[in-house]
Order: structure tokens, then sequence, then C-alpha cells
């Protein structure tokens, strides 16, 4: 794991290819050519073995690729948004009309706690998610549940690990923000190098445990 981790780094335009990622990333819906250089990234580690961070070239394509990953996202993010809203909403709207101060920043806090729990856990799943698209490159394959569960158990010691190195990453990640300016921009391309990262070691578990 420590060596796919390490990756993409050992390109010799790591720097500057995660810094354009990063930079490109800052920017709302431009943000999806970051998503789609990673997105490309992971399909040549899957289909082609090629571990060589690519070129920023076909910047359309790159585009496209990052759009389709945010569709795949959104059942994963909808569904938690959608059943935390059906449960806080009302008790919100009760304890305005109660006029209770308690029951209003309790309503809120509690919406808060039971979206990120639903969020971690149909979060589980969507590494696998995006290396099944990168790999078959249809979305409705990318959302077979029953696939993607089936892909976490596999080996789900060694799946949590990788999530929690990227954690630990992302922990020295936040360390460097703490340094004004210089850190800042660091911890940005850093951010994204973490990113690229996580795929690769992601790109490994789904090569070695894909069903077909």
């Amino acid at each position: 794991m420590i060596e796919a981790l390490q990756r993409p780094t050992k390109d010799p335009d790591f720097v500057k290819k995660t810094a354009i990622m990063a930079l490109v990333s800052l920017v709302p819906i431009v943000s999806f050519l970051g998503m789609g250089y990673a997105l490309r990234y992971l399909q040549n580690l899957i289909g082609r073995r090629d571990a060589r961070l690519p070129e920023w070239e076909d910047w359309g394509g790159l585009f496209i690729g990052g759009l389709m990953l945010f569709v795949l996202s959104l059942p994963f993010v909808l569904v938690p948004a959608v059943v935390g809203g059906a449960v806080v909403v009302p008790a919100f709207i009760a304890a305005v009309q109660h006029e209770s101060a308690a029951g209003i920043v309790g309503s809120i806090f509690g919406g808060l706690a039971l979206f990120a729990v639903l969020a971690v856990i149909f979060g589980i799943p969507v590494p696998m998610a995006i290396c099944r698209y990168a790999d078959k490159g249809d979305l409705m394959q990318a959302l077979r549940l029953n696939v993607l569960l089936g892909l976490v158990k596999a080996n789900l010691v060694q799946y949590i690990l990788i999530f929690a190195a990227i954690f630990g990453l992302g922990i020295v990640t936040c360390m460097v923000a703490a340094i004004p300016i210089v850190g800042w921009l660091a911890a940005i391309v850093m951010g994204a190098g973490i990113h690229l990262a996580a795929y690769s070691a992601f790109s490994d578990y789904y090569i070695r445990y894909k069903p077909d």
C-alpha cells in the first residue's frame, strides 16, 4: 500500500502536474477538469497498468470525465441528504412552532450528525464505484451496489487501512495549512497529490479483487 500511495510522486513532473490539478480544482465547475484528470490517471492504472501521470491535454475530455464522476457521486450524496432531511426537518419545524431554542439547536446539530454518519456509510463504496467506472466506462456498472459491496468485503481490513492512510495524510496536510501563505499553497498542492495517491492505492485493491 505504501508503494501505491507513493506511486504518483515518482513521475518527474509530479509537482507541475499536481499544481495544475490543484489550481483548476479551486474554481467551481472548472474543478471538473481536476476530477477528470484524476479519473484519466485511474483509467491508465486499471486499463494499461501505466503508472505515469497523464499529460494535461484533451481538456474537453477531462471536463467530461469530471462531469461523469460528479453524476456518479450524486446518489451517494443525495440519499444521506434526503434521509437526513426527512428526519430533521419535521423536528426543526416542530421546535420552531413551540419556540424552543434548545429544540432548534438540537435539531440542527442532530441533523448534521445524522448526515455525517450516513455520508460515511454511503461513502464507503464510492472508491470502488469510481474504479468500476474507470474500468467499464458505464455508470450503470459503476452503480451495481451488490458488486461494490462485494469488492469492499473482499478484504475489508485492507480497504479500511487505505482510508486510514489517506485520512492520516489529510491530517498532515491540515497541519501544513496552518502555516500562513506558504503552508496554504503547499496544502493545496498536497491535497491534489493525496487525491492521486488515493486513486493509486484503490486501483491496486480493485485490480486484485475485481470480479471480472
